[in-house]
């Protein structure tokens, strides 16, 4: 921070400059505005819950443990996919990291997330990378092609979703021009991105990142993404279907709905994992097969579902960090 000395007797008075002040005072009115967001979000979800409570205690709930144990298995092949493409990334800026290093950097510290700021979660990574001597540039620049393949992978299980349900609109054009735009600009100009990505990270006083990983490297992980996405939606419905009476004639509207929830979520960046923003979106969207009350409910239990297997994912991951001690793979 800036700070500027005054003499005061034999010794110097440290006081704050005006371009301090101002920067804590947009800390602050971030810091109040991500509280309000959240707590609107999930008033919103407490207050359809409230609206139909008739309904909940009228509804016959038919949980179904081995529909719970298959989306919750499907998530933890997700997150060893979610490594497969750390690992690609790494092995494409010449640091080659086995899967399951790659998946202890991932997610020692994917709780992180949940963090305002989301930098814990990012120097855990770097943390974990370097007990194997991988350097932190190399973790930074997997993170942000694994962001934006992954929002990539989206944008396709998206288009495909509303050409099948034949809901089409001007939505699907808007996230299909952004797929083009951002595979064109990441294979044929990364450093238009770098140097926006970069300004941001400037200003928080982030290091700088670079995003030029090869072509194959692209396709590859943007591939994996979207089976992950697949996989994720599928992951989903069979939650929804665990807790409810859904059946498979609506996993397309529950897909629909997922993802247009993360697409929520990722667009409001200061939230930490989109919380609040991904579970109103999903009550919304969910109103109509579930009614108000069950889709409150299917929404807050997927926040503690991913939350789960996060926590599953970070025990597996922390043993494996203990437990690795072999040299790194090669001296990057």
């Amino acid at each position: 921070m800036a700070f500027f000395q005054r003499k005061h007797g034999n010794t110097f008075e440290m006081k704050p400059t005006k371009d301090t002040i101002s920067s804590e005072k947009k800390n602050r009115l971030r810091q109040v505005f991500l509280l309000v967001l959240i707590l609107v979000s999930l008033g919103f979800v407490a207050a359809q819950i409230f609206q139909g409570h008739q309904e909940l205690a009228n509804r016959h709930w038919e949980i179904s443990a081995w529909k719970f144990i298959c989306s919750l298995g499907l998530l933890m092949v997700n997150f060893l996919f979610t490594a497969i493409a750390w690992s690609v990334i790494f092995d494409s800026l010449g640091q080659p990291i086995s899967v399951l290093r790659s998946f202890a950097v991932v997610f020692v510290s994917a709780i992180g997330r949940y963090i305002p700021g989301k930098i814990w979660m990012v120097l855990g990574q770097i943390s974990v990378a370097a007990k194997w001597n991988y350097k932190s540039s190399t973790v930074l620049t997997a993170g942000a092609v694994h962001i934006f393949c992954g929002a990539l992978g989206a944008s396709l299980v998206f288009i495909a979703t509303t050409i099948a349900m034949g809901q089409m609109s001007w939505m699907t054009g808007l996230v299909a021009l952004f797929f083009a735009f951002g595979l064109l600009t990441l294979l044929a100009a990364p450093s238009f991105l770098e140097k926006w990505i970069n300004k941001i990270r400037s200003k928080k006083g982030g290091e700088p990142i670079c995003l030029r990983v090869s072509p194959a490297a692209v396709f590859k992980v943007t591939g994996i993404m979207t089976a992950v996405w697949v996989i994720n939606c599928v992951a989903f419905a069979l939650l929804v279907a665990s807790l409810t009476s859904v059946g498979p004639d609506a996993w397309l509207d529950l897909a629909y709905a997922f993802n247009l929830a993360y697409w929520a979520g990722f667009a409001i960046l200061i939230l930490p994992g989109g919380i609040g923003v991904r579970e109103g979106v999903l009550t919304l969207l969910l109103t109509g097969p579930l009614g108000p009350a069950g889709a409150g409910i299917v929404a807050l239990c997927q926040r503690l579902w991913l939350l789960l297997a996060e926590l599953i994912a970070f025990g597996v991951a922390t043993i494996i960090y203990k437990r690795d001690h072999k040299p790194p793979l090669s001296e990057p």
